[in-house]
Parts: C-alpha cells; sequence; structure tokens
C-alpha cells in the first residue's frame, strides 16, 4: 500500500487534506518541515480556539432544540476553559481574552437572530469525507478527507465556518473559486458549497457612520449604521442605511445650533438603543453562498490527483526544494513560520520554533488539536 510520507510520530500517511496541499502548494520545504519533521511555532494564537469554542457553541445551539441564548450561554462556558491557558497570542484587533469573550458573546447572539434569514435547516456537524485515490494502481491506499463544518441536508448544501479579521469578497459568485470550497463540493458531490464567516471589528467606542447590528433577544438582527452616541446616557440612535444617508447628507457642514437641531429631531423620531453588547454589536456575519459546476469539479479532483501523486514523487526521492518568494507581490517567506530553519538562525529558531517528538505531550496535543480542526 502506497503512503505519502511518514511523519515526525513514526505513522505512514496516507490521507491528503486541502490543509496539506495549501502547504505543499506554498512551499515544498515548509510541507517537509511542518508534516513530516513536526516543526511547529511556540506562539499558541488565541484566534484557534477562539474560532473552535464559537463553532462548538453553534453545534450546541442547534442540539439544544435552538432555545434562545443557548449559543452565547456554550460560547461563554467554552472561553471561560481558555482564560486559563497561560501565553496565549492575541492580535491587536483581538486584543485580550476578555476583548474576545465580548466579540464571541455577540457573534453568538448575531447567529441566532440571523438564522431565521439563512439557509440553515436542521444542520449535521463536522462530517467526514473520504476519497480513494488511484484505485489498483501503485498509488492504492492514498486518499484523500475533509472534515465539514456543517452540511444542510435538503437541499445540499455544505457550510464552512470561518472567524477572521477581514470580511470575505462579496463579487457575485466569486466562492465558486475558491479552492477550499471547490475541492469539498468534489468530494463530497455536493454542488452548493458556502463560508459563514464572522468578521472580527475591534471592540472601540461607537461613531458616526459604524455599521452595527441589533442582536437583543427578540430582535429582528437588522443592519443599521450609527447616526448619533450619547455616552452619558449610554445610548446610541442607529438608523436604516437609506435613513442614515439622509442624515449624513443634511449635517454635512452643519455645527452649532443647526446640527443640534437636527440631531434632536433625529432623537425624538427614532428609538434609541443601549450601547450594553448584548443589545448592539460592530461584529459581522457573511453568508456567501457559490454554486460549483460539474466541470469544475473534476477539474479539481484532476488537480487534486496531480498534487498527491506530486507529493508522493518528492518522499520517494526525498527531494523537498525551497521556493521562495521575498519581492512584491511574492513575499511568502516573510511571513513565514520556518524562515529561521532557511536562514540558518538557530537564536530564533530556538525562541520561536519547536519540534514535536514522537511521544506525545502537551504540546503533540496541542497540534493535533489544530491539525484536526484545520482539516
Amino acid at each position: 500500500m502506497a503512503i505519502l510520507y511518514t511523519n515526525y510520530k513514526g505513522k505512514p500517511v496516507t490521507a491528503h487534506s486541502y490543509s496539506a496541499g495549501a502547504d505543499f502548494h506554498k512551499c515544498k520545504k515548509y510541507y517537509q518541515l511542518k508534516r513530516i519533521k513536526g516543526w511547529r511555532t511556540k506562539e499558541d494564537k488565541a484566534s484557534m480556539r477562539f474560532g473552535t469554542a464559537l463553532e462548538s457553541a453553534i453545534q450546541y445551539f442547534h442540539s439544544n432544540e435552538l432555545r434562545p441564548g443557548a449559543t452565547a450561554e456554550e460560547f461563554i462556558r467554552l472561553w471561560t476553559k481558555v482564560r486559563e491557558i497561560p501565553n496565549l497570542v492575541y492580535t491587536d484587533k483581538e486584543g485580550s481574552w476578555e476583548a474576545m469573550l465580548q466579540m464571541g458573546t455577540e457573534m453568538a447572539k448575531l447567529y441566532e437572530v440571523k438564522l431565521p434569514n439563512l439557509p440553515i435547516r436542521n444542520p449535521k456537524f463536522q462530517l467526514n469525507y473520504r476519497k480513494p485515490l488511484y484505485p489498483g494502481t501503485y498509488l492504492d491506499g492514498l486518499e484523500v478527507t475533509a472534515y465539514v463544518d456543517m452540511l444542510v441536508p435538503e437541499p445540499a448544501l455544505l457550510i464552512d465556518i470561518k472567524t477572521t479579521g477581514a470580511s470575505f469578497d462579496t463579487t457575485p459568485g466569486i466562492m465558486a473559486l475558491d479552492p477550499q470550497l471547490r475541492m469539498y463540493s468534489w468530494l463530497s458531490g455536493v454542488p452548493n458549497v458556502a463560508f459563514m464567516t464572522f468578521v472580527k471589528v475591534t471592540l472601540s467606542p461607537y461613531k458616526k457612520g459604524d455599521a452595527v447590528t441589533l442582536i437583543h433577544d427578540g430582535g429582528s438582527g437588522d443592519e443599521l449604521v450609527v447616526a448619533i452616541n450619547d455616552t452619558e446616557k449610554n445610548l446610541v440612535w442607529a438608523l436604516t442605511p437609506d435613513n442614515y444617508t439622509e442624515f449624513d447628507a443634511a449635517t454635512k457642514g452643519v455645527k452649532g445650533k443647526a446640527l443640534d437641531a437636527i440631531k434632536n429631531s433625529v432623537q425624538e423620531k427614532f428609538e434609541a438603543v443601549s450601547l450594553d453588547y448584548s443589545w448592539i454589536t460592530k461584529q459581522r456575519l457573511q453568508f456567501l453562498q457559490s454554486t460549483i459546476s460539474e466541470e469544475d469539479r473534476r477539474e479539481t479532483g484532476e488537480e487534486v490527483g496531480r498534487q498527491v501523486a506530486e507529493i508522493y514523487s518528492h518522499n520517494e526521492k526525498n527531494y523537498w526544494p525551497k521556493q521562495p518568494g521575498v519581492r512584491f507581490p511574492d513575499t511568502k517567506c516573510a511571513m513565514c513560520d520556518m524562515l529561521p530553519i532557511c536562514l540558518d538562525n538557530k537564536k530564533q529558531i530556538e525562541e520561536t520554533l519547536v519540534q514535536l517528538r514522537p511521544e506525545p505531550d502537551k504540546a503533540n496535543e496541542k497540534d493535533w488539536l489544530e491539525e484536526l480542526v484545520e482539516d
């Protein structure tokens, strides 16, 4: 039986995945260092655990008969456990454990109020799809696998859940070009696919022009724009996009009493919203759906098969060349975790990287979890 490689735990690997393919496409040396040699960054990113907690909370909500508030309840429970983990790394946008607690709680509420308008009914979670490659040939035994976050049975729709710091491109149909969705569609045979993306927005005081969503219990999930923020009363006046456009145009260049009069008119005409984060949020939810054509599914399968055969060949020859990039627009080396190894910077290797050992330990367990979530 063919194998792709023997990993750092001494175990033969026969299954290929989207994330493994992305590593190989990025750089063959990177693939070897990470997948075969077991090198990992010491940095423990909070974002990975955050995404896992939110996905688990959504699954909990659906398994508990859509009980209102269950998503936030479960997210808070799971995220509270994360607080005990030392040396978690937060991005500038994420800030801190406390900030991400608020972000996640708001996202959980956002999902519940948006759900009635999403094509999600009776979903199944974490489905494992597998497909053999080259049966009856010298590559017999190799296969492709994927864990899909969510499947809506009727009509069949595959959904991958993401948490991200930036919004995805909303050009109609463009998600049909996403390599991950294309691979999932080919592997499962389901043409309809989607990303459900939770966009993290920095927690900062609300200001004029901020896009917000009403998320209070029983709320409609209306998307509004902040017109007035009264911090003393802990209230904001948020308008529909059309009403905000009129307000913005009316206040251009207006100052003093004339501006106050316009604001007073808005405050009298529209209802105020509490700034309590259980009522309103700047966090965003995108649902981007596309259909992968039969031709594109076939093309994707052929490309996956070609890549798997190439990985097998490189392993047979023990040939894993660097595929560097240092100048715009290809600057991948500057963003690569394994750069200290390629530069033979022993001090930086010791400070930033760890090579996993064959025997399980805490670091290995963390990485196995990350690989499972990623794939």
